[in-house]
């Protein structure tokens, strides 16, 4: 089954700057992340890899790896 706490609404899948698609629980793959909620949850567009950390630092977000 698919159960997870809280619900999935998105999946950032690269590798290196190549999308990898795929659907899982309904939603589907892609390079968008959202921001967080205070912010309004903008869209972040996640070009590598590299990139997905920049933005989200730029955006209060720490990732850890």
């Amino acid at each position: 089954g698919f159960a997870f706490s809280r619900p999935v609404r998105w999946y950032v899948a690269l590798f290196g700057k190549q999308l990898v698609p795929f659907v899982y629980g309904g939603v589907a793959s892609g390079r968008s992340s959202r921001g967080t909620r205070p912010l309004g949850s903008p869209e972040v567009e996640i070009n590598d890899p590299a990139d997905y950390f920049r933005k989200m630092r730029r955006r209060g977000i720490i990732i850890d790896r």
